[in-house]
C-alpha cells in the first residue's frame, strides 16, 4: 500500500501523522461449498469420530430391580393385596432374588471407584445394603396400597394424606431430638413429597399441607447446620410462594434470614411485605404483637445498614485526610438510616402490650432476638441483643435521673439471660453458655429456660434440668423434652435411671404415639430384664414405623440374648440392614451376638458395615475372629496385624493376640515359615513375654 506523510506545524510542537492506504477490494464470485467426505473432513480439523456411549450402569441396576419386582408379582399370583407384602417378606424368594443383584452391585461399585478402594468388600457391602433398601421401596409401591392419586376421575381426598403427613413430621422431630439431622432432613423431604401429592387433588387443604411442609422445612434448614442448608431455606420460601401467598411466619422468616445473610435490600422488601400481611390480621392483640416483632426487625436492619454506611464514610474521610486534601469540602454523613432505626424502635415499643414500665422497646427487641435464635440466625440475634442492652441502659438511666421506683423485670431479665445462653451455645459452646442459662433459670423457672440449662450442662446436671423443664411445662411439654430426658437417663445405666427412663418413655409414647418413645421404652425394659414386655413394646414401635432400622436392631439384640428361635433374630437383623442401619456400635453388637450364635456370614456383614462407619480396633479384632472361624485365615491375619499396631490395645492384650497369630501361621503352613519368622522378629517383645 502507498503511504502519505502529513506534517502539522504549531506554535510549540510538531505532530507527524502517517496514513496507510490499502489497495481497492476485489469482488469474489460466489462459490458453493460442499462437504465431500462427511462431517469432520474439513481442512485444519481432525477427523471426527463419534464417541462410544458409556455403559448405563445405573440404568442396568434399575432395570434389574424392576425385573425382580415383576418376577415376584408373577410368583405371588392373586394374593390378597393387604397381606402380599408381608408374604413376600416371609418367603425365602425375597432374599434369593436379592442375591441375583450382586453382579449388578459389583459393577456399580467398580464403576463408582475407578481405583480399587482399600476395602472393596466393605464398599460393596454398603452399596448392596443401599440397593436392598431401594428394592424394598419398589416392593412397597408395587404390592401395597399406594398413597398417590389412583385415578384422575376419582382422586383421593387431600385429607386422606393428613395422617401420614403428621407422621413424617413426628419422625423428623424424633430424628432431630436424637441428633440425626440428616435423617430429619429426609423426613422433611418426604413430607414435602406427600404435600405435593395432596396438592394435586385440587383441594384447598392439600395446598395448605404443601405450604406447611415448605414452611417447616425452611425452618429446619436454618437450624440443622447441614452443608448448604441455609441457602436451601430461602429456596423453600420461594417454593412456598409458588403454592400461594406466604404466611406471616414465612414472610418474617424470609426477612430475618435475609437480614442475617447480609441481603439488606431483599430483607427490607420482605419486612414491608410482612408488615402488610400483619395489617390484615383482624384480631387486634395478635396484630399488635406481630407488628412489634416486625418493627423490631426493621430496627435491627436499619441499624446494620447505618453501621455499614458509617464505616464507609469514616474510611473515605480517613483516605481524604491522609492525602492532605481539605476536609471542609467533605459532606456530612447521611443519618437517614439512624433516624429510621429510631422510628422503627418507637413503632415496636408502641405495639407491645403488657411490658414493664419503660421496657416496651426492650421487650420488643428481645422478642425478635428470640425468634432469630430459634431460627439459628446468630449474626442478626447478636445485633438485636446489643440494641436490647442499649434500651435497658436507657431505661435504667431514666429511672435513676427521675428517682423513680425500680421496676420488677425478673421475667424480662430471665428471657435476656436465656437468649444470651442460646447465643453462646451457637457461637462459643456450652461452657460459655452455662452461667447465662443458670441465671435465666434462677430468675424465671420456665420450661424453656430449664431446657436451655439442660443443653448447657453436663450429663448429670442436664438430667435434673430436663426434669425441672418437664415439670415446668406441665401438660404442654413438647415431645423433644421427653425424648431428650429419656436418652440422658438411659446413658446413666443405673437401675433407678432406667426405671425413670421407662416411665418417661411410656408417658411420651401414650401421649404422642411416638415410635421412638416406644423404642426407648423397649430398650429400658430390656435393660431391666423384662424381655417379654420389651419385645411387645418393640413390636408396637414397629407397628407405628416398620422402617426404623434402630428398632429392628434392638429387637434382634433382645432375641439373640434369649433362647428363642435364631430364625426370628436373623430375620430382625436382616431387616435392620435392609433399612440401612448406620449405627456402628449397634452393628458391632449385632456382629458379636451373631458370631456367638454361629451366624458367621451375617456377623461378617455387620462388622464390615460397622468398620465403614467407624474403624475401631475392637471391631477389627472381632471381625478377625469371625473370619478365622469362617476359614478365611489370610483376611483374619490382615485385621489382626492392624490390631497389633493399634495403641488402644494394651501389652497383655497384644500378647494374647500374638499367640493367636502364631497359631494361625502354624495352621496355614505351606511355605509360610519365612512369614512366621519375620512376624516373630518384628514383635519379639510379645514373643519373649509369651515364652516367660
Amino acid at each position: 500500500a502507498d503511504a502519505e506523510d502529513v506534517r502539522v506545524s504549531g506554535a510549540s510542537a510538531v505532530a507527524e501523522l502517517k496514513f496507510h492506504l490499502s489497495a481497492p477490494l476485489v469482488d469474489v464470485p460466489d462459490t458453493k461449498l460442499e462437504i465431500l467426505n462427511g462431517m469432520g473432513q474439513v481442512v485444519g480439523m481432525r477427523q471426527w469420530k463419534p464417541k462410544e456411549k458409556p455403559r448405563d450402569v445405573a440404568g442396568e441396576l434399575r432395570r434389574a430391580v424392576e425385573d425382580i419386582a415383576e418376577r415376584l408379582a408373577a410368583e405371588m399370583g392373586d394374593a390378597d393385596e393387604q397381606t402380599l407384602y408381608e408374604k413376600v417378606q416371609a418367603s425365602g424368594l425375597f432374599y434369593d432374588m436379592k442375591e441375583t443383584l450382586r453382579p449388578a452391585v459389583q459393577l456399580a461399585a467398580h464403576s463408582r471407584f475407578r481405583k480399587a478402594p482399600k476395602d472393596v468388600e466393605a464398599y460393596r457391602s454398603e452399596l448392596f445394603t443401599a440397593l436392598s433398601s431401594q428394592l424394598n421401596s419398589v416392593l412397597i409401591n408395587k404390592f401395597t396400597s399406594n398413597t398417590a392419586v389412583d385415578s384422575e376421575l376419582f382422586p383421593t381426598p387431600a385429607d386422606s394424606f393428613a395422617k401420614d403427613f403428621e407422621m413424617y413430621g413426628m419422625r423428623a422431630e424424633e430424628a432431630a431430638a436424637a441428633g440425626r439431622m440428616d435423617i430429619a432432613m429426609s423426613r422433611h423431604e418426604d413430607r414435602v413429597a406427600l404435600g405435593e401429592k395432596a396438592s394435586k387433588t385440587g383441594d384447598a387443604f392439600g395446598l395448605q399441607m404443601l405450604s406447611d411442609a415448605w414452611d417447616a422445612m425452611a425452618k429446619f434448614c436454618l437450624v440443622s447446620n447441614l452443608p448448604g442448608a441455609r441457602d436451601r431455606a430461602l429456596e423453600c420460601v420461594k417454593k412456598a410462594a409458588e403454592v400461594g401467598p406466604l404466611s406471616l411466619e414465612l414472610q418474617l422468616l424470609n426477612a430475618l434470614a435475609q437480614l442475617d445473610f447480609g441481603m439488606y435490600d431483599l430483607a427490607e422488601a420482605s419486612f414491608k411485605a410482612a408488615l402488610g400481611v400483619a395489617e390484615g390480621i383482624a384480631f387486634l392483640p395478635l396484630q399488635r404483637s406481630k407488628k412489634a416483632i416486625i418493627y423490631a426487625g426493621m430496627c435491627v436492619l436499619n441499624d446494620a445498614i447505618d453501621e455499614l454506611e458509617k464505616k464507609t464514610y469514616d474510611a473515605d474521610k480517613e483516605s481524604l485526610r491522609q492525602r492532605g486534601l481539605p476536609m471542609v469540602t467533605f459532606p456530612k454523613r447521611d443519618l437517614s438510616r439512624c433516624i429510621k432505626a429510631k422510628e422503627s424502635l418507637k413503632g415496636a415499643a408502641a405495639s407491645v402490650d403488657g411490658a414493664p414500665d419503660r421496657r416496651a422497646g426492650l421487650v420488643a427487641m428481645l422478642s425478635v432476638a428470640e425468634i432469630m435464635l430459634d431460627l439459628n440466625l446468630p449474626v442478626a440475634a447478636k445485633r438485636a441483643l446489643d440494641l436490647a442492652a442499649k434500651c435497658e441502659a436507657l431505661a435504667a438511666k431514666k429511672e435513676q435521673e427521675r428517682e423513680l421506683e425500680a421496676t420488677n423485670v425478673a421475667s424480662v431479665y430471665g428471657l435476656r439471660s436465656r437468649l444470651d445462653a442460646c447465643l453462646a451455645l451457637v457461637t462459643e459452646g456450652a461452657a460459655a453458655a452455662l452461667p447465662f442459662a443458670a441465671e435465666a433459670a434462677r430468675l424465671d423457672g420456665t420450661g424453656r429456660n430449664y431446657e436451655v440449662l439442660g443443653q448447657a450442662n453436663s450429663q448429670g446436671e442436664a438430667v435434673d434440668a430436663y426434669e425441672k423443664s418437664l415439670e415446668a411445662f406441665r401438660d404442654d411439654a413438647p415431645l423433644r423434652i421427653y425424648l431428650k430426658l429419656a436418652l440422658l437417663l438411659i446413658e446413666q445405666q443405673t437401675e433407678e435411671a432406667l426405671s425413670r427412663a421407662k416411665e418417661v418413655s411410656l408417658t411420651a409414647s401414650k401421649k404422642f404415639g411416638s415410635a421412638m418413645a416406644w423404642r426407648l421404652a423397649g430398650i429400658t425394659l430390656g435393660e431391666l430384664g423384662n424381655k417379654v414386655e420389651a419385645e411387645a413394646v418393640f413390636q408396637e414401635s414397629l407397628r407405628i414405623n416398620s422402617f426404623d432400622p434402630l428398632t429392628w436392631a434392638n429387637l434382634a439384640l433382645l432375641t439373640l440374648d434369649g433362647e428363642g428361635r435364631i430364625e426370628d433374630s436373623v430375620a430382625s437383623a436382616k431387616q435392620s440392614i435392609l433399612h440401612d442401619l448406620d449405627d456402628a456400635f449397634l452393628l458391632r453388637q449385632l456382629g458379636s451376638k451373631l458370631y456367638g450364635r454361629g451366624e458367621l456370614p451375617l456377623a461378617e456383614l455387620m462388622l464390615r458395615r460397622s468398620l465403614v462407619l467407624n474403624a475401631a480396633g475392637a471391631t477389627k479384632k472381632m471381625l478377625g475372629d469371625v473370619l478365622r472361624a469362617s476359614k478365611k485365615p489370610d483376611e483374619a491375619v490382615a485385621f489382626f496385624l492392624e490390631v497389633m499396631e493399634d495403641p488402644a490395645f494394651n501389652f497383655e492384650e497384644k500378647c494374647e493376640l500374638f499367640k493367636v497369630l502364631v497359631s494361625i501361621y502354624g495352621e496355614r503352613g505351606g511355605g509360610k515359615g519365612k512369614e512366621l519368622a519375620d512376624f516373630k522378629r518384628k514383635y519379639a517383645d510379645y514373643s519373649n513375654n509369651t515364652l516367660r
